[in-house]
Formats: C-alpha cells, structure tokens, sequence
C-alpha cells in the first residue's frame, strides 16, 4: 500500500513538474514548434538605415547588423534559429521555420535595441513644464492664461483651443471628464497612482503627442529633458491608456557594459529581465544607483520607457529589468535576447512579413 501511494505521488509529480516545464518553454518555442513544417517558413524583411552611418561603410554596417540579428536568433531558438541573409545594399531578409507571430517576429530581429538608463526630471520641474506649456497653447489662441489651474473655466477653453487646433472632428470628446489641472494639455491627461509619470486615453494621446510637437511649445521645453512614452500601453479597467515621462536627455549608462541578460519572474509572479555588467560597468552602476536612491530611473529600449522603478538601494554589476504594466514573459523573453545579442548598430524598419509555403 505504501509503495503504491509512493508511486502515484512521484506520477503526480511527474505531471506537475512537465507541466510547468511546458508552461515556461511555450513563449520561447511554442509559436513555431506547433506549427513547424518543412514547407512554412515566416519572410522578414528589414531595411537598415544606413544613410546617418559615418564611422563605417554602409556595408560593413549592414553586415554587423546581419551578426546581430544571427546572435538574436540562435539566443531565442537555439538549433532551430532562422536563416539571415543579406538582400541589397541595405536589407536583411531572416526566414523562421514555421508560421510565426510577425509582430513577436518583429519584437525579436526588427528593433535597433539602444539600452538606456536615465533619470526622471524632477515633479517639480514637470509641473512647472506643463503649466508653461499649457499656457503657451492658450497663448497661441488668444485666450486668458489665468485661467490655467481653474477647472471649469480652462475645460471651456480647451474645448475651443483644441477645436481650433485640430478641427471639430478631432476635439476631444469631453474635456470636463478629467481630474487634471484643466489647462490645454493638462486637461488630456489623468493623474497616476502607480508609478511616475502621466497617463493619457488612447483616444486622445496623438493630440497630446500633436500639442507638444508645436513649435512654440518644442522651443520651451529645457534642453537638458525630454518627453517619452511607454513602450507599450496599459489597461485600467475597461480603458486602455497610455504613459508619457519627462526624462533627462543625458543617459546615465547604456547597453554597452552589458555581458548577458535572461528572463525570469519577479517573487510576485511578474516577468524581469535579469542583467549583467562588466566589472566597469558595475562600478559606474554602482555609483549611479548609490546617488540617485530613492528616485526613479527610466529603463528605455529606442527612445520608450520600459518601465521606471524607483531605485531603493544600491546596484552593482547585476540587476533586474522590472517590466512595464502589462508585460508578459514573452516581452520579457525578446527583451532579454535583443540586449544579450547587443544592438544594432544602425536604426531598423520592418518592411515586410509574410509566411510563405514552399
């Protein structure tokens, strides 16, 4: 009787521990292995844009760019990683077996991979930022800037501030909806309780991204921050959002001390990206997170925020990679095999993807 429940336990065991093998192997493998065959393949073509390149020929820019993208897909597949091969002066066309996903196709070769790490501005510095935007853009329309911080009465005039900037087609829908502030650009924004930053609907973050594209509002903004959005957006709810930062432009430290990177989860469940730095590189982390503790650090991949947590201790030569709301493992996964194969040394864009039968 003994040796019968000993039997049955080390079956259910069994089980549990290949079940959760499956679980964690399928974001990595699954997409293809189900789907594999010797006739599907999945065609992406990328274009390198070599024209800003001038230390290097444009060849020898798109042939260590072609190295990458192979070192990307030995990381994320192993033996079954896809076939790269130069197409023209400034193409690469790389081949998956099967049908894959194109968008994580994309996620995986498609993106240039600039790791950053930059401070935040300060809140002070933000608002005083948005209060001078806000009332540049009712400068623009002849409005009275005292009313910048009055609810209702800056609701009614970023109504026709918007209807005159875009057109009525393009107003927003109720101005008198948000929490904020109630200036031109404030009044699209949503205050946030996790995190820094702002959030903005989805519905309305091109007007937000049209308003601080201006000229008049790009000549107030300091030189020494910028604005910059989320890498990908957030759900509240029922509605989608999106989070814009104002960071410093100056990075603190880049990939380029980057030894290896793999994706694990967190010890609440959710995805990170584990880091490691060389022995320089630790050092110069070690003095960036010893005198910024207890402000936040944006962690951008090509110019978007991944995530910005808030830096509680000093960090050396390994780290974690907190990724942002609504992250998965596999975002975690491609993250972990674009900085671990190194960025490409030129910008990228996907010109085309088609799963093609032989």
């Amino acid at each position: 009787m003994r040796k019968r429940t000993k039997t049955v336990l080390a079956v259910v065991a069994g089980v549990v521990v290949l079940g959760l093998v499956m679980i964690f192997l399928y974001p990595i493998v699954g997409r293809w292995f189900l789907v594999a065959s010797e006739k599907t393949r999945t065609r992406v073509v990328l274009r390198i844009d070599v024209t800003g390149t001038r230390d290097a020929p444009a060849e020898v820019i798109r042939d260590m760019a072609l190295g990458i993208i192979e070192k990307r897909g030995h990381r994320a597949f192993g033996m079954a990683r896809p076939n790269v091969i130069t197409q023209g002066e400034d193409q690469i066309v790389v081949e998956f077996i099967g049908a894959v996903d194109c968008d994580w196709a994309a996620s995986i070769v498609g993106k240039t991979a600039l790791l950053e790490f930059r401070l935040l501005a300060s809140p002070e510095q933000a608002r005083e930022l948005l209060d001078k935007v806000d009332r540049v853009l009712l400068d623009m329309a002849g409005l009275d800037t005292s009313a910048v911080g009055s609810d209702a009465a800056a609701a009614d005039e970023t109504a026709d501030l918007v209807d005159e900037l875009f057109g009525e087609e393009e107003a927003i829908s109720d101005p008198t909806s948000s929490t904020s502030t109630g200036g031109p650009l404030t009044t699209l924004m949503e205050p946030t309780e996790f995190g820094p930053g702002w959030l903005v609907a989805a519905e309305d973050a091109p007007q937000v991204r049209l308003l601080l594209a201006r000229e008049e509002v790009v000549r107030i903004i300091p030189p020494d921050v910028m604005f910059a959005w989320a890498t990908r957006p957030e759900f509240h709810g029922t509605w989608e959002m999106q989070r814009f930062y104002l960071v410093k432009k100056h990075a603190e430290m880049t990939g380029e001390y980057l030894i290896d990177a793999y994706p694990s989860f967190d010890r609440f469940h959710k995805p990170i990206v584990n880091f490691e730095l060389t022995r320089e590189g630790g050092r110069a982390f070690a003095r960036l997170t010893d005198a910024s503790i207890g402000k936040p650090l944006a962690i951008m991949l090509d110019g978007r925020v991944e995530s910005a947590p808030t830096i509680q201790s000093r960090i050396s030569d390994r780290g974690q990679i907190t990724m942002g709301m609504g992250a998965t493992y596999e975002d975690a996964h491609a993250l972990a095999v674009m900085l671990g194969a190194g960025p490409i040394p030129a910008p990228v864009e996907v010109l085309e993807c088609d799963v093609v039968q032989r």
